[in-house]
């Protein structure tokens, strides 16, 4: 596991700036990647960092849809939440599910 404040200092890395360019990422789209791969507790594991890396690679078109179905997700999840704490909940669910197939979070 590494944090933000960890790996933004190995940004300078001439290594990591290669292996970066190899990957067709800009050194400026990394924030964007770490914040595609953080759950939220501000850390990840190098290994995802790099699997990552690999699914976003290419333009930037590729890059930014998966930004748009992460948030996508995370909107999905607080909606969801907000619903369940709802008085009116078991209405709302029910036209989640009717509309929307309603997911379990």
């Amino acid at each position: 596991m590494i944090s933000w404040d960890e790996f933004s200092k190995l940004l300078t890395d001439p290594s990591l700036k290669m292996w970066m360019s190899a990957m067709d990422l800009d050194i400026a789209d990394i924030k964007g990647l770490w914040n595609l791969l953080d759950d939220g507790k501000g850390h990840i594991v190098v290994d995802d960092f790099i699997q990552g890396a690999a699914r976003v690679k290419g333009p930037a078109k590729g890059f930014d849809m998966a930004q748009v179905l992460l948030n996508s997700k995370r909107i999905e999840k607080k909606s969801i939440s907000s619903v369940l704490k709802s008085p009116h909940h078991h209405y709302a669910i029910g036209r989640c599910h009717s509309l929307t197939h309603y997911h379990k979070i």
